[in-house]
């Protein structure tokens, strides 16, 4: 939260009893106008009767056509064996968001751009920053990045310091969220090191029943990055049949040589499904990387969706740069329920295609998935005029008067619009039969440019209006 502004920030608690039994609301009120530096994590905790805490928490996003960034520190810390993070987190998740890095730092600076792409380890969350996976990084690398949403730019620089670490350890839930009553609990402990140590691993669990768990065997891998060579420890904890009980903290503490290395913790939420509404999406595509497709192509968009209650087609809803699409009176989308996946067809994609999608589960769940979906071709050329009297392909006019036109070129890649007119060497009764001086050649100079919203520009338009 902004500093010096929590006289406008309160929580209201209230109670009231239900036929279910009691209901508790707690409530956080900004009486303030939200400023970008709003934009971030908003989490809730609370315990329930067994005394478990939960957690629950939704991303903000403040919207300031002022400040297109949340303010974040210009220094990043990095090791080389940690992923990276440079907190570039725009106030809107719809603007255009472009990355590059300068190395080495000085007069011989190149200017590299990053691209995300998971299958390379670079991934992009607004809600995070853009993340390497892995990239040799030297210190005192300056990186950049440049929000830009319509005809509003912000740019910002972070530099990177090393800072020395000799491995890293993580603890992450496996199974498929979320995990219900009666089903399988997997988690996966893992350390990277440069050190080839002997280490060990164990997980801990205050309800963990031995004789229902299982811990997989110390796997150990050898990588090289960047002619480094490093190892990778991982170990694998199997719940059968969870229950209520099974839910809480579990914690895996890494040793080597009886000294504890590193020990961490992860809460698990488990979920009777006739008790507890839930509703998860997977998306069959990467929801970090621009999907693109050509011109003509069909493309299918599919969700998996677990829930309870069953959700049916009624509640779902697609959007289109913010904008409902009227799906029984569309043809070119499609949108059905096959076992438990919802399907959104379309069918020979075309330019106007490309835009920013939103697939939302009833606005009760708060529940829903993006695609940014850009479609490629040939470049299109149209031609405007207003004509007065048309005989063919001729347009005629009064002496002294007034006309103006539109050239317009359509493509992704956006083509390059040169817009000239010239008159006829002889005056003939076709079109067809003009021969151009080229020598008369009068180019145009008037233009203007459409950008999309949240878009590459795709439309270029020159006019003019001449005697």
């Amino acid at each position: 939260m902004q500093q010096g502004n929590e006289k406008a920030v309160k929580i209201e608690n209230n109670q009231t009893q239900t036929p279910e039994g009691e209901k508790w609301v707690s409530e956080l009120i900004i009486d303030s106008p939200f400023v970008s530096d709003q934009t971030g994590l908003f989490k809730c905790h609370y315990n329930d009767s067994s005394d478990v805490e939960n957690e629950n928490h939704v991303y903000v996003f403040v919207n300031n056509k002022n400040a297109l960034l949340a303010p974040e520190p210009d220094t990043v810390l990095f090791s080389p064996i940690k992923p990276l993070i440079i907190p570039c987190r725009p106030s809107t998740s719809y603007a255009n968001v472009s990355f590059w890095y300068d190395a080495p730092i000085g007069p011989s600076a190149k200017r590299t751009n990053v691209i995300v792409d998971r299958r390379r380890g670079i991934t992009f969350d607004p809600a995070i920053g853009i993340r390497f996976e892995k990239l040799f990084v030297h210190s005192n690398m300056n990186f950049f990045c440049e929000v830009s949403l319509k005809d509003k730019k912000e740019k910002a620089k972070f530099i990177t310091v090393y800072v020395s670490s000799d491995h890293y350890t993580t603890l992450n839930v496996k199974s498929p969220p979320p995990v219900l009553v009666n089903e399988s609990l997997k988690l996966e402990c893992k350390i990277q090191s440069f050190k080839n140590e002997s280490y060990e691993i164990d997980f801990g669990h205050s309800n963990l029943n031995q004789s229902e768990s299982m811990t997989s065997e110390l796997k150990i891998e050898q990588n090289f990055e960047q002619n480094r060579e490093f190892y990778t420890y991982s170990r694998e904890l199997t719940v059968d049949k969870v229950n209520s009980e099974n839910e809480g903290i579990y914690y895996c503490v890494v040793t080597a040589n009886n000294i504890t290395v590193d020990n961490i913790t992860k809460l698990v939420t488990i979920y009777d499904k006739s008790l507890v509404h839930f509703i998860e999406m997977s998306p069959s595509f990467d929801l970090n990387e621009t999907v693109v497709r050509q011109v003509g192509e069909d493309f299918q968009l599919s969700v998996s969706v677990r829930s309870f209650p069953q959700i049916d087609l009624d509640r779902v809803s697609l959007y289109k740069n913010g904008v409902v699409i009227s799906l029984n009176e569309s043809s070119i989308y499609k949108m059905s329920f096959q076992q438990n996946t919802i399907i959104v067809d379309m069918k020979n994609l075309s330019l106007e295609q490309t835009g920013f999608y939103m697939l939302v589960i009833s606005p009760k769940y708060h529940k829903n998935v993006t695609l940014n979906l850009k479609i490629e071709g040939k470049p299109e050329m149209i031609l405007y005029h207003s004509s007065q009297i048309t005989n063919g392909s001729w347009s005629k006019y009064d002496s002294g008067s007034m006309f103006e036109f539109e050239c317009i070129g359509k493509g992704s890649p956006i083509p390059i619009v040169n817009v000239f007119f010239s008159a006829c060497k002889q005056k003939n009764s076709s079109a067809e039969n003009c021969e151009e001086d080229q020598k008369a050649y009068k180019w145009v100079t008037k233009h203007s440019t459409e950008r999309g919203w949240n878009l590459e520009s795709y439309n270029y338009t020159d006019e003019t209006r001449v005697k």
